[in-house]
Parts: C-alpha cells; sequence; structure tokens
C-alpha cells in the first residue's frame, strides 16, 4: 500500500503519541480515525532509532486490526518490549 506524505505524518504522530501516552499512563493510545488507507486491516513494523542507531523494532505482518491501531501497538511493542533493548522511561 502507498501512503502519501500527510497519512505517513500522520501515523509517525501516532506513534509518538502512543508512547507517550503508554509511558504516562500504561496504556496504548485508542486510536480514532477515519481516513480509509489508515483503517484498511494492514500488518506494520515500528523502528525506533536514536542518534541514528536501532532503539527497537517490532511489528505484525498480520492484517488484524487497522494499520493507525497496528502503529500505536507496535511502536508501544518497539519502545518497551524489545527484548535487545531496555525499556523506555
Amino acid at each position: 500500500m502507498e501512503l502519501d506524505e500527510k497519512q505517513k505524518e500522520k501515523l509517525l504522530k501516532i506513534a509518538r503519541t502512543s508512547i507517550e501516552n503508554y509511558l504516562k499512563e500504561g496504556k496504548i493510545l485508542a486510536v480514532k480515525e477515519d481516513e480509509s488507507a489508515l483503517i484498511k486491516k494492514q500488518g506494520a513494523f515500528v523502528t525506533l532509532t536514536e542518534n541514528s542507531k536501532l532503539r527497537g523494532c517490532i511489528g505484525s505482518m498480520m492484517p488484524v486490526m487497522p494499520l493507525a491501531e497496528t502503529i500505536a501497538k507496535m511502536a508501544v511493542e518497539a519502545a518497551v518490549r524489545d527484548p535487545r533493548f531496555p525499556p523506555l522511561q
């Protein structure tokens, strides 16, 4: 699936907000989205970097939830459950 720049920016914001929300409240962000490309069930990987170095990467190839929700969940997983790195705080 091809996403435009606006959609990519929206997904980046969802990922960042989801991590922040999880670290503050312990809950994955509830995503409300109505854009067709972002509500289509889609797998995705989220890669976190720090100073251009890998800091976490987790994803799911299975299209089990809408893309925006997948991004929110995988962002948290990459931030706190990648076994190669200590969880973000």
